[in-house]
């Protein structure tokens, strides 16, 4: 998580802790971006590739926005009748930059976490079945296996 996130998080919610989240190892990190790899059947894509299969092989989840006020990565995955798990991987790059967080504090801080404008952030669980996308301008992608 970048430290400019917590920081802002300390102004704008003062005496709030900032969501306790947990920024995953490289090796962990290598391993994740490899399952998610075979996930979409191309288990030697890294880096920018894989991200760019990743975006081909989602659909765009047109009637939501992921800077509007109510939306919800939880409600998206109850209503696409996906599992709502406890925890989630947040990405912010290309699989290298990784932390895991509760889904549910996510969806209560998303507007802390993500920024519009400069982040693109994928959302997953352990399962990698599923990858919410919001590109840093909004648009939602959904990716499911």
């Amino acid at each position: 998580m970048d430290q400019h996130k917590i920081e802002n998080f300390a102004k704008a919610h003062p005496g709030v802790a900032f969501p306790t989240y947990l920024h995953v190892d490289h090796s962990h990190a290598s391993a994740i971006r490899d399952a998610i790899a075979k996930s979409i059947d191309s288990p030697e894509l890294k880096g920018l590739a894989l991200v760019k299969r990743l975006r081909a092989a989602a659909t765009e989840v047109a009637s939501l926005q992921g800077d509007a006020p109510a939306f919800s990565i939880g409600r998206l995955l109850s209503e696409r009748g996906l599992k709502r798990p406890e925890k989630v991987y947040l990405n912010w790059y290309r699989f290298d930059d990784i932390d895991q967080i509760g889904l549910a504090d996510l969806d209560r801080h998303l507007s802390d976490i993500w920024y519009p404008g400069t982040d693109d952030l994928d959302v997953f669980d352990d399962s990698a079945a599923w990858i919410v996308s919001i590109t840093h301008y909004g648009k939602v992608w959904l990716f499911r296996r």
